[in-house]
């Protein structure tokens, strides 16, 4: 992709001005040297970044730019608006160096590993914050550390986002220290790990954003106890959970398993921390005692880290096999009263009939399969819909405001999806780095896009006057001069360009859109395997209750709500 936007790059140069009419001396090197700087100086002032970008790609980065932010940073910080970042990070190499403005430097760097992060490419991300050198203006200082981590977890490199995140002088956010905890956790540390998920898991807090990431450290906790058979921990984990949080269906779904699995032993969550040492309580006595009398102490040395381990609350499950059933049906029964798009509502559904036809209610059991089977295959002819026009999309054209993120609805109008039921399946996809880097990367395109068009609306407006002025010649008897007939064929020449660089734009564009098509035709198809699993678990048991009741079983009427 990098060709592809050296590319524009260079198309972007066909929009340099022209060269100078026959008949005019051209200055000599200094002075040529001197008046591009000039123009480009203008052009950076004008606010025109395009026709900046345009003018200074052939720049030789000659330093002395307008004030203290040179030339080759300001192309830096258009490149990279444009979504350009390979180009960005060559020309901040080049012009960012001591004359710049310490403040201004980091935070460019800062800007451009972020813009890296959110297009997937952790590497690269790294590498940019290596080059801020000194703290970073206001509250971007405090974000270095996370958004460093985050590279390095992407990376696979957990050891090292632990020791970034270890390194933060004061307390962590919350969202920090859930990295850390899934940092420390990845990298073998599960005790540690644990106490920090914990620590998010128990936070009190009433904004909505902390209230989620509070219910996904207590959910990823729960499902780690689950996994390894300890129910009586992971139960009490997904008891914590919000029933109208958007983690409150996997949460659920676990508690419901959570009943199956065996009690195990009681967990200890273990979290570092770091204090001063306390004062010596003799010093505190007072003066008039006999005996006892203050003493000087000398310091009692830097702060010390220590352990303060303690252990989960549990809960314990039932003593008998129907007692563990009973109690799995409990939030198994709340989820199939949900909407059947979620993937834990659907698996539920499989599950309800099971529990009833191990607690031996048959009649109840059939009755759960068969509506089962009716909102499942429901769900799949609604996921099929959804199969097909990504297959053959019509494509709209919607586009993101900047700055926006990409979210299914947005993906849903660009393409002429149903923006119906059907869509839901398809967020893990669209949560996935890969997505959201091509999303910005058509996002960027299309800003680009809509620059050139305002350019060549300019264009035509100069065409306009141009033909306006030989028109009036004309008609007082007067031939159009040679510069005026130049600047014509000049400006028709750059629209022809103009109209060759957003056609290469919309098809980079196209390419983009059919790679994001891909991977949720791909998750699409995937949650239609899981569907089938389903269906075909549901119509198994159903059979093998028809079967117990001795063929004698009959399926009740369809209802349209479960």
């Amino acid at each position: 992709m990098t060709a592809r936007r050296a590319h524009i790059a260079v198309c972007l140069a066909l929009l340099t001005p022209g060269a100078a009419a026959a008949d005019y001396e051209p200055p000599g090197p200094g002075r040529a040297a001197a008046l591009e700087r000039a123009e480009l100086r203008y052009l950076a002032a004008t606010g025109d970044p395009l026709a900046f970008l345009a003018a200074a790609h052939d720049v030789d980065g000659e330093r002395g730019g307008p004030g203290p932010f040179l030339l080759d940073a300001l192309l830096g910080e258009h490149l990279a608006a444009y979504g350009l970042l390979d180009a960005a990070a060559e020309r901040y190499r080049r012009g960012l160096d001591y004359r710049v403005d310490t403040e201004r430097r980091n935070r460019a760097w800062f800007e451009l590993a972020r813009a890296w992060h959110h297009r997937g490419r952790p590497d690269r991300a790294e590498t940019a914050l290596d080059n801020v050198h000194g703290e970073l203006p206001g509250e971007l200082e405090g974000r270095k550390p996370l958004l460093e981590a985050q590279a390095l977890i992407a990376q696979g490199r957990f050891a090292d986002a632990v020791e970034t995140l270890r390194a933060v002088e004061g307390d962590l956010t919350p969202y920090a220290r859930y990295n850390l905890g899934v940092a420390l956790v990845r990298a073998g540390r599960v005790a540690e790990g644990a106490g920090e998920l914990n620590a998010v898991g128990t936070m009190r807090t009433d904004d909505p954003v902390g209230l989620a990431l509070r219910d996904q450290a207590n959910l990823v906790l729960a499902y780690a106890y689950l996994e390894t058979g300890q129910g009586a921990t992971a139960r009490a984990l997904f008891q914590r959970i919000r029933l109208n949080g958007p983690a409150a269906d996997r949460a659920l779904l676990g508690l419901g398993w959570a009943e199956l699995a065996p009690d195990g032993d009681p967990q200890k969550h273990t979290v570092l921390k770091e204090i001063a040492c306390r004062e010596d309580p003799a010093r505190l006595l007072p003066d008039t005692l006999p005996v006892l009398r203050r003493m000087p102490r000398e310091a009692c040395g830097p702060p010390q880290m220590f352990r303060d381990t303690d252990r989960f609350r549990t809960k314990e499950g039932g003593e008998t096999e129907a007692e563990r059933y009973r109690r799995a049906l409990v939030p198994w029964l709340e989820l199939v009263h949900r909407p059947a798009t979620a993937a834990p509502v659907q698996e539920a559904w499989t599950t309800v009939p099971h529990a009833y036809a191990e607690l031996g209610s048959r009649e109840r059991a059939l009755d759960y399969y068969s509506r089962a089977i009716h909102v499942l295959e429901d769900e799949r002819a609604g996921l099929e819909t959804v199969i097909e026009r990504l297959r053959d999309p019509v494509e709209t054209g919607a586009e993101l405001p900047p700055g926006v993120a990409p979210d299914l609805d947005w993906f849903a109008r660009r393409w002429g999806l149903p923006r119906n039921a059907a869509m839901p399946y398809l967020h893990d996809a669209i949560s996935r780095p890969g997505f959201n880097s091509d999303a910005h990367q058509i996002q960027d395109l299309i800003a680009l896009d809509d620059r050139l068009l305002d350019r060549g609306e300019r264009l035509g407006e100069l065409q306009a006057t141009l033909q306006g002025r030989r028109t009036a010649l004309a008609r007082a008897g007067i031939d159009a001069p040679a510069p005026l007939r130049e600047q014509e064929v000049r400006v028709r020449e750059l629209q022809t360009r103009l109209r060759e660089l957003r056609t290469h734009i919309r098809d980079l564009i196209a390419d983009y859109g059919k790679v994001l098509r891909d991977r949720m035709l791909a998750a699409a198809r995937e949650r239609a395997r899981y569907l089938d699993s389903y269906l075909t678990n549901s119509r198994l048991g159903q059979a093998s209750v028809i079967d117990a009741l001795g063929g004698h079983g009959t399926a009740p009427a369809r209802t349209s709500q479960p």
